[in-house]
């Protein structure tokens, strides 16, 4: 919306230009005192994925041709007819951008945080235990699995995306 609206801009890009400037162990660090486990979980890979998903939707709206942008307000359509009908089509591929970059981002923010959260289950747990016990097989063998876990999530999220592309062009 922020690249529709220049005032809007003014307002919430510097927040997530803040939010993006933070470290992964900071955000950790302050909501796990401010939050319980689960919930600061969340939050933090919440936190690290809106700013890498607001930039991709804001340059992929900037960089919408200005023919099309006067024909979306010749029109006179609501904001949201617009957002669905006109924006969200032409700034697909940044969207799918923002999915690919965060997935695996967000994967491994999330085994971070549970190493510090102590979850009962969870990679990030079973990572703690390895290195507590200096067990470098043990932590070699998790991030093995690591990898192998992102890499089957990318593929999948990239024959979703391949599927709803192929369904939009059959319609």
């Amino acid at each position: 919306m922020s690249g529709i609206s220049h005032r809007l801009c003014q307002y919430i890009e510097p927040v997530m230009t803040f939010l993006q400037t933070i470290p992964q162990i900071g955000y950790i660090l302050i909501l796990l005192v401010w939050f319980h486990s689960t919930t600061a979980l969340i939050l933090i890979v919440f936190l690290m994925l809106v700013p890498v998903f607001y930039f991709n939707a804001f340059q992929g709206i900037l960089h919408i041709d200005s023919d099309l942008q006067d024909i979306i307000q010749l029109y006179h359509h609501s904001f949201f007819y617009n957002l669905r009908y006109a924006y969200l089509p032409l700034i697909q591929g940044y969207i799918q951008s923002a999915i690919q970059t965060t997935l695996p981002l967000s994967f491994k923010a999330g085994v971070m945080a549970e190493i510090f959260v102590s979850t009962q289950y969870g990679i990030g747990k079973k990572l703690y235990y390895a290195r507590v016990q200096i067990d470098m097989v043990g932590i070699f063998a998790w991030i093995l699995w690591m990898v192998i876990i992102v890499f089957v999530m990318t593929k999948l999220s990239d024959l979703w995306i391949h599927y709803l592309q192929r369904k939009k062009h059959s319609l």
